[in-house]
């Protein structure tokens, strides 16, 4: 069942893939962004993470990225990125359930012939092979703004393999908090 706005985000705690723990409610009081993913050798996945990875610092959210990928298949495909924010397993879908990610094949195929340029700079920037797919294929990305006291404020379930939130929302999202705290210091 797909979540909605003005709810209260499901709790996330386990380990990232480098054994670090993630527990979104300890994230309260800090704005996140949960950024479902697919699996780890998908193109459209690692141009994502890569962007995400390189503009952390403007971004200005905490990120958690969810894979269907293992540990394994992450540490093998992303940890070249020395990435700067955490990125788990959940293998099991237990995560992709309770957020209500869905499977589309018409998604998958939408984004195959709709962003085949997507598909080749994510490979690049990725420096992973197509194959070891370690997931579902059709397996549509998600992503949930929270805000500092836990509640989603805007998602997205995408309608293809390759949508995402636009950069720009998210920092516009970060940024609002920021000037609504200046304002109201005075």
């Amino acid at each position: 069942m797909k979540l909605e706005v003005n709810t209260y985000a499901p709790n996330i705690r386990t380990k990232d893939f480098l054994g670090n723990v993630v527990d979104l409610n300890g994230l309260r009081g800090q704005k996140v962004l949960v950024s479902f993913f697919r699996f780890s050798t998908c193109p459209f996945c690692n141009l994502r993470i890569y962007r995400l990875n390189q503009e952390y610092e403007e971004i200005g959210l905490k990120i958690i990225a969810i894979f269907e990928s293992s540990n394994e298949h992450l540490n093998q495909h992303l940890s070249h990125y020395v990435p700067k924010f955490s990125i788990i397993s959940d293998s099991s879908g237990k995560y992709y359930r309770l957020y209500g990610v869905e499977k589309s094949f018409f998604g998958m195929l939408k984004g195959i012939l709709t962003r085949p340029m997507d598909i080749f700079k994510g490979l690049a920037k990725g420096k992973s092979p197509l194959w070891g797919i370690d997931g579902n294929i059709m397996r549509m990305p998600a992503e949930f703004l929270i805000d500092e006291e836990g509640v989603i404020k805007e998602l997205m379930y995408a309608k293809d393999e390759g949508e995402h939130l636009d950069v720009e929302i998210l920092k516009r999202f970060a940024l609002k908090t920021k000037k609504e705290k200046d304002v109201q210091r005075g």
